[in-house]
């Protein structure tokens, strides 16, 4: 199929019905499918009873401006025509790929900065759903609230009579659609259900360097990742006991990574008695109930040891500050990674196949910062 000039503007009201059919198709691998597609329909539940007020399509954008994945397009227009109404919203997308790593983030992000919006996607595809970072990526969504699932034969025929400029024809149902559905069903329960499982052997390097990075301002992070090294006490010295990442755990309950680590010790470390120094490489610093929980650890457990460094201060409210002064009173070890952690963490905890870690800009001067803040709310 010919492909078509990149719409104007976003969104449209319309889907041309060729168009459709070629971009949502649920093949599990179509050649040519680069662009994506949005169909939204956004419901007012409050204040009033729920009622429809937009439905559209959005295309990535490729200009005048700089280019934007469909899902930005679709926030960046939310922002300007439904967040300055108020009220509370029911957002369902129906898309031709599911997000991609990096607007997963974002709009995990969206979704846990604008609690008033819920959202449900509706894929007819997994975007590369076999590389970690995509299936991370569904995961930080379902963590921030989102809701995920494949497109139903069904689903295909509702998107055709209510977006498609159909012209009077009736919806034909592809090749193997129900036998595709089921297959990427399949695979999207797979992903988020065993994918949910502590701990792991190693990080993508594109997942840490995202999650990692010790940005002052660090939009999409919504996951916690936690590297850790346990040494065991044994003739005379700490030796090499243990290393593994853990992360959120979003099912069958959700547990953020320094609980998940908590429970794993309990029930593995712990039975083997013995004296055990523990070393965090952390993302994001605890909050103020994991923190409380670890000191409290702590302090039933004598035999364990703590060092926590974090690559970024986690600091929602007062009382994630009052977590850290808990943690160190309760003889917890805290301070910031500095370079050199991050490139320990790059050649002990990521998948780097050979690769020499690099610096990102400013990484010694946001280090020296967090590290001066942290020292002003401990002391």
């Amino acid at each position: 199929m010919a492909r078509r000039k990149p719409w104007y503007s976003n969104p449209k009201k319309k889907f041309p019905h060729g168009y459709f059919y070629f971009h949502f198709t649920n093949l599990p691998t179509p050649k040519y499918r680069n662009g994506c597609y949005i169909c939204f329909q956004v419901e007012r539940t409050q204040p009033g009873p729920p009622m429809i007020c937009y439905r559209g399509v959005f295309e990535n954008q490729f200009y005048p401006k700089q280019p934007l994945h469909v899902e930005l397009c679709f926030l960046k227009w939310y922002r300007d025509t439904i967040l300055p109404l108020g009220g509370r919203y029911r957002v369902t997308w129906y898309i031709s790929w599911s997000p991609c790593f990096q607007c997963a983030e974002t709009v995990a992000d969206f979704l846990g900065k604008h609690t008033n919006m819920s959202l449900r996607i509706v894929a007819a595809r997994l975007y590369y759903s076999k590389k970690p970072e995509c299936q991370q990526g569904l995961l930080s969504l379902c963590a921030a609230g989102a809701t995920l699932a494949i497109m139903s034969p069904d689903e295909f025929k509702h998107c055709w009579e209510t977006f498609v400029d159909h012209q009077g024809q009736p919806f034909q149902p592809q090749f193997n659609i129900d036998q595709n559905y089921q297959i990427l069903t399949q695979r999207l329960k797979s992903i988020l259900n065993t994918q949910r499982q502590n701990p792991m052997e190693r990080l993508s390097p594109r997942t840490f360097t995202f999650h990692f990075r010790n940005l002052l301002d660090a939009p999409g992070r919504n996951a916690t990742y936690l590297c850790v090294r346990v040494e065991k006490w044994k003739r005379g010295s700490f030796r090499p006991f243990y290393k593994w990442i853990f992360r959120n755990q979003f099912y069958p309950e959700t547990l953020h990574a320094e609980l998940c680590f908590l429970d794993w010790f309990r029930s593995i470390i712990l039975l083997l008695g013995g004296r055990y120094q523990v070393s965090w490489y952390i993302s994001w610093s605890p909050c103020s109930h994991c923190a409380a929980q670890v000191a409290d650890f702590l302090r039933d457990h004598e035999n364990v040891s703590l060092s926590i460094f974090a690559a970024r201060l986690y600091l929602w409210d007062d009382e994630d500050e009052q977590g850290l002064q808990d943690l160190a009173e309760a003889g917890a070890q805290v301070a910031m990674m500095c370079p050199c952690d991050f490139e320990y963490c790059w050649d002990h905890f990521v998948d780097n196949q050979g690769m020499d870690f690099r610096y990102w800009k400013n990484v010694r001067r946001h280090y020296y910062f967090l590290q001066d803040k942290l020292n002003r709310i401990l002391w």
